[in-house]
């Protein structure tokens, strides 16, 4: 089952001092949790996206019956471990309805191909990306203040937290 990283990192609402980025890769560190047989929970669907920072998954979580995003991504540098940490950490520190939501995250190793990597299963959002929107609808200063107003909320959240 899913505890979620509550159960595994504490108070996460918590504000961040000048330890903050020793936190941020602790809590990274501490959410990434050992392969299991991941084929039995996840379905891995369709590629959503990619780029310099891995793919991403459409994804049936089988064991919580909803759909998820899967971001893969290679962990096999210390910077890329780094990048990793810090990214898996801030998810699992950052409780907003405007930030993605942070499920799990797995160390994956494929000793045939020797290589090593990180799983971050994500709350998977509906409807593309913000470029592919405004390509597909006619923008109106109505739609665009809406976007704005509700990153501006996100990042204010982030601030509180002196981000």
């Amino acid at each position: 089952t899913n505890a979620g990283p509550e159960a595994k990192n504490g108070n996460v609402n918590q504000r961040l001092d000048s330890n903050g980025t020793e936190k941020v890769l602790e809590a990274g560190k501490n959410a990434i949790q050992e392969h299991k047989n991941l084929k039995k929970q996840y379905k891995l669907g369709s590629l959503a996206g990619s780029g310099g920072f891995g793919s991403v998954f459409s994804t049936k979580d089988r064991v919580n019956k909803m759909r998820v995003a899967v971001k893969r991504v290679s962990h096999d540098t210390q910077k890329s471990k780094l990048t990793n940490w810090t990214e898996i950490g801030f998810l699992a520190i950052a409780k907003h309805p405007n930030i993605v939501t942070f499920y799990d995250s797995w160390l994956v190793k494929d000793t045939k191909k020797n290589i090593e990597e990180v799983w971050i299963v994500l709350e998977f959002l509906y409807g593309g990306t913000l470029s592919q929107a405004a390509q597909s609808y006619k923008f109106e200063d109505r739609h665009i203040a809406y976007v704005a107003r509700e990153v501006l909320l996100g990042l204010k959240y982030l601030h509180s937290l002196n981000w």
